[in-house]
């Protein structure tokens, strides 16, 4: 079946992969789940994480955004390695920092998210024989790989393995309560899979970010300054109620269709400053049992500030408490 493609400076990118186009990886050791529950999957994928890695060390916003809030990556002694890299080395990684700087770093991480199922496809075992995205491409994921496996990949991985080695228990047990509510306040039912969480390093510019096509997958840094911290938490469940604060869910659609009606400018983004609120909301209540005092990621990240206001969360909170109807709310939302 032929494969539609798009093209990224001189990389070329398929916009679907197809079962057929990928390489059959039974037995093959390419990717790690390290926890599991009842809705979610958790994985701590070599080279998802060896190309978030590379992202990072090309376009940097990750760290850059965090400077700008007066946060930091955690540090986990990768700063000194660089040093202790031979000539061959250094080369290497040079090497493969230009090519994304060169052909990747032009467009955000969910936008190359159909590059995740290509990924974890590829064995850890071996070099990456699959040239879909180019023979180019995957001689220099090869040449780096050694430098990664032996100097980042043991502490990346273990950093992964960590920060869900904290939450797990507790994701476990809040976790039926928790989408229950969100299908709730959402206006939409979970559509009965298990989710996939990676695990890696590094993230996006924000920490964290999802992408639902091909498949849908979440993708949250283990070196995020809060990852150790109920945030964490947090974002697995705001990631994961993407699929239930879709288009075709009621708080979103409510949103759109009263905003014509009202014949204005749909806000695009109230929705999903919406769901911030709401999801960190009920996070904040079921780890009240727990003794977590928990504060909202919006806040905590200065996210969608301006929404954030008294009169915004007034209103969220009256609508989360069962005291005010899904119209009322969205009504007061648009005249805000």
């Amino acid at each position: 079946m032929k494969i539609t493609v798009l093209l990224l400076r001189n990389f070329l990118l398929p916009v679907m992969l197809l079962p057929g186009n990928l390489i059959n990886c039974k037995g093959q050791e390419q990717t790690r789940v390290i926890g599991k529950s009842e809705y979610f999957e958790f994985h701590s994928n070599y080279w998802i994480n060896l190309h978030h890695f590379l992202y990072q060390q090309a376009q940097g916003s990750q760290a850059q955004k965090l400077m700008e809030d007066g946060n930091q990556l955690l540090n986990i002694g990768e700063d000194s390695i660089r040093s202790t890299l031979s000539f061959s080395e250094t080369e290497k990684l040079t090497s493969a920092i230009e090519y994304y700087k060169t052909h990747l770093i032009g467009r955000s991480l969910s936008e190359l998210g159909n590059m995740h199922i290509w990924l974890e496809a590829q064995s850890y075992k071996g070099p990456i024989t699959d040239t879909i995205f180019t023979a180019v491409y995957a001689t220099t994921l090869n040449d780096f790989s050694p430098v990664y496996k032996m100097h980042y990949w043991p502490k990346h991985n273990a950093q992964n393995s960590l920060v869900l080695n904290t939450h797990i228990g507790i994701i476990r047990q809040i976790e039926k309560e928790a989408i229950s509510r969100l299908e709730q306040l959402s206006g939409y039912s979970w559509p009965g899979i298990k989710v996939k969480v990676e695990l890696t390093a590094y993230a996006n510019y924000a920490g964290a970010y999802t992408v639902t096509k091909p498949g849908m997958a979440i993708f949250i840094s283990s070196l995020d300054p809060f990852s150790l911290q109920s945030e964490f938490i947090e974002t697995v469940f705001h990631e994961g109620s993407h699929l239930l604060f879709t288009q075709e869910s009621l708080f979103r659609s409510k949103i759109y269709f009263r905003s014509q009606e009202m014949k204005m400018e749909f806000p695009k983004n109230l929705w999903h400053a919406g769901q911030f609120y709401l999801c960190g909301q009920l996070i904040k209540d079921l780890l009240k049992p727990f003794g977590t005092n928990h504060t909202l990621s919006m806040d905590l990240k200065k996210i969608f500030i301006n929404y954030n206001k008294p009169l915004f969360r007034q209103v969220l909170e009256k609508y989360y408490k069962g005291e005010v109807s899904l119209e009322s709310t969205v009504d007061s939302l648009l005249k805000m």
